[in-house]
């Protein structure tokens, strides 16, 4: 019985010591300390412990033609939760893409903004 209770402790650990893997990848003359809007989330479906992907995409009809943005890919606790259930048959990932902050640039989110006007007609 306390074999089994150190070999639970044990793995109980180790899956607390992971941590979200983030990658950040600067594509252009975007830079890391420019202020970035976020454009576009993506969640990715992998299977087989991410041998197997679902599709392709391409970063540039993802971030409306612009040159410079940012890709940020992560694997987040919810991610490797789903992942843990499945035993690793089904593991996501979240990819999200940044654009450098100009004066036209709109953010992704849905909420009103200071970005939004309700009148088109600008005087």
């Amino acid at each position: 019985m306390k074999k089994l209770m150190v070999s639970a402790l044990a793995v109980c650990a180790v899956l607390l010591m992971q941590s979200c893997y983030t990658t950040s990848t600067y594509v252009g003359n975007a830079k890391p300390n420019r202020p970035m809007v976020k454009v576009q989330t993506v969640h990715n479906s992998h299977y087989i412990g991410g041998l197997i992907g679902d599709s392709k995409m391409r970063a540039k009809d993802l971030v409306d033609g612009e040159n410079d943005y940012m890709v940020k890919h992560q694997v987040t606790f919810l991610d490797y939760v789903l992942s843990g259930v499945t035993f690793g048959i089904y593991t996501p990932s979240t990819t999200t893409y940044y654009v450098p902050f100009n004066k036209g640039t709109k953010p992704a989110s849905k909420k009103k903004g200071k970005w939004d006007d309700d009148d088109d007609d600008d005087d």
